[in-house]
């Protein structure tokens, strides 16, 4: 249990309930009931998480299906956006690299 008012890393709307370990990365995030029992996580981390481990999305393996799947129901987001949004972090990525 965390003590005070802290607000949700992921959903950013309710009482957070504790802080954890994330599922997808060696960080602690405070969480909310709702969102820990998603297995929701904020949805920009999630992105760059993916899309800097995988360079073949279609790749993604089983652990993380249901981790992306809570968190874009939550945002009312589809998969297809999602890919589209790991798209354009890899595009500006390049460009920062300049290839």
């Amino acid at each position: 249990m965390i003590s005070g008012n802290k607000i949700c890393d992921v959903c950013e709307t309710r009482k957070a309930k504790g802080v954890y370990a994330s599922a997808v990365a060696p960080v602690t995030l405070a969480y909310c009931e709702t969102c820990l029992e998603q297995r929701r996580e904020p949805s920009e981390f999630l992105t760059y998480h993916i899309r800097g481990q995988f360079s073949n999305l279609n790749e993604i393996p089983l652990y993380y299906h249901p981790i992306i799947e809570g968190t874009l129901k939550a945002e009312n987001r589809t998969l297809s956006q999602f890919f589209e949004d790991c798209a354009e972090m890899a595009r500006k990525r390049a460009l920062r690299n300049g290839d």
